[in-house]
């Protein structure tokens, strides 16, 4: 295929994969965010490298967030938050984390293609991606790319639009986000 040719299919496979997504679940999830004391994001893989970018702009405006693994994580309690991105849901490494969340009295966001995983069982709250994950077993949605791009790609924009709903929820802005930037480059 050309270029243009897979652009417009790639493109079209997230439209589609975005639609799926319950809107109701996304809202929950930015409410949720948005109550919580502190907030702790996990993932491992691709879905780490988009965790790490939504930990940032959490950070941008404003919210107390960190990273699971950095060296500057304290440990989770009562009122936090851990949010999770497993394709699967079934993540070894992502489960643990998830189980002792819930040992400590936090709440667990997860966001996934499997509604029926071990973390989902554990989760407070879900957001279901229906696209297609590398490990998962679920088949919701096709895709001519490889691997778990579709999921990925597909939960890059919904953090993108849960972090335009927590601005509307609070009343932030971007000025606020440009002050938190980092500055020392």
């Amino acid at each position: 295929m050309e270029y243009r040719d897979l652009s417009a299919a790639i493109t079209e496979e997230i439209k589609t994969c975005l639609l799926k997504t319950d809107p109701e679940q996304v809202r929950n999830a930015a409410e949720l965010i948005s109550g919580s004391s502190r907030v702790f994001l996990a993932g491992a893989g691709r879905s780490g490298f988009e965790i790490s970018a939504f930990t940032m702009r959490l950070m941008h405006l404003g919210f107390t967030a960190y990273r699971v693994g950095d060296v500057t994580t304290p440990a989770i309690k009562e009122g936090d938050l851990l949010v999770v991105a497993s394709g699967s849901g079934e993540t070894k490494s992502m489960l643990l984390l998830a189980d002792t969340a819930k040992k400590k009295g936090a709440k667990v966001l997860l966001f996934t293609t499997s509604d029926t995983s071990s973390i989902a069982s554990l989760a407070d709250a879900k957001v279901v991606i229906h696209g297609k994950a590398a490990k998962s077993a679920a088949t919701a949605s096709q895709s001519i790319q490889p691997m778990s791009n579709l999921f990925v790609q597909s939960l890059c924009i919904t953090f993108d639009i849960i972090i335009i709903d927590l601005m509307e929820m609070n009343g932030l802005d971007e000025s606020l986000m440009k002050d938190n930037h980092a500055n020392l480059e």
